[in-house]
């Protein structure tokens, strides 16, 4: 299904889109009947322009390394994969992420688990976006009862992964790692609805540690704050979305978005924007809805 929108400044500009979520019913003694569900989401979305926060931040912060960009030059990412063999999947790959999300079925899968606890986060800016490190190896996710730790979570301006054509303002990408380096990533779309002073903290800092070329830890930080409760996923089979673009990565994109406050979305987007991979092709990979 496609759907066209149309994009509007962020003030308080709302879209809402619809796609059709397939979900299955039925027990081990009658067959399974599919049936089909709309699912209506409001959508804010997002004027591009180019900012001088934005272009102090690359003239400023020394972890910035050029090998590749969101430009629309040489280095963007119409040529990822092009001049860098380690990239090269960025190019040839067949299971890459983000995609454009039009449909999903329904499926019985277990919903991964988070176990969070307050932590220390480093905060630094590397030059492609404000990312938070985790001190310790306390934050789990459970996946069919293998763990994966919690290692960084980040943001884009806007989302990467897009519903039914629309992306959101941001999201945060929440990037977890098993033992044998297998990933997966939560992503948490953003909506200027709201408040939420954990993460207006957490910019501030990003804030302080780009004007200090240094990392700034805050302490005791509770990530659940950062996640909408009793949101489902759409889950699928992907890479990440920046180089190397390795396919080994369990996408699961909470379908509810987490409230944020306007001010707090400006000042993320003054940051960094546009600072997103293209939506790539889904082929013959399907997006399953996943309950809590």
């Amino acid at each position: 299904m496609q759907l066209s929108f149309q994009r509007l400044p962020l003030a308080i500009s709302l879209s809402v889109a619809t796609i059709a979520i397939t979900t299955l019913s039925g027990c081990n003694n009658h067959r399974a009947m599919e049936e089909s569900t709309p699912v209506t989401i409001i959508m804010p979305a997002t004027q591009h322009s180019e900012s001088a926060t934005h272009q102090q931040v690359h003239n400023t912060t020394d972890a910035h390394i050029p090998l590749w960009s969101y430009d629309e030059g040489l280095t963007g990412p119409a040529h990822w994969g092009s001049s860098i063999d380690a990239h090269s999947v960025c190019r040839t790959g067949v299971k890459q992420s983000p995609i454009n999300i039009t449909q999903a079925s329904g499926s019985t899968e277990t919903a991964p688990i988070t176990h969070y606890t307050p932590s220390d986060v480093d905060v630094k800016n590397n030059g492609h976006t404000i990312v938070f490190t985790l001190d310790n190896d306390d934050n789990t996710l459970m996946i069919h009862g293998e763990k994966y730790t919690l290692k960084q979570f980040h943001y884009h301006t806007p989302s990467e992964h897009q519903i039914a054509g629309v992306n959101y303002p941001a999201v945060i990408h929440f990037v977890h790692a098993n033992d044998k380096e297998e990933l997966a990533v939560i992503g948490v779309m953003l909506n200027p609805t709201g408040e939420n002073t954990a993460l207006t903290k957490l910019i501030q800092t990003g804030i302080e540690a780009t004007q200090a070329h240094n990392t700034i830890t805050i302490h005791n930080v509770d990530i659940n704050k950062l996640l909408p409760t009793n949101s489902p996923y759409y889950h699928y089979s992907g890479s990440l979305t920046t180089p190397p673009c390795s396919e080994q990565v369990q996408w699961f994109v909470m379908t509810k978005p987490l409230a944020v406050s306007q001010s707090t979305l400006a000042t993320m987007i003054q940051m960094y924007h546009d600072n997103n991979r293209p939506v790539q092709p889904v082929g013959s990979r399907t997006v399953e809805v996943i309950n809590p």
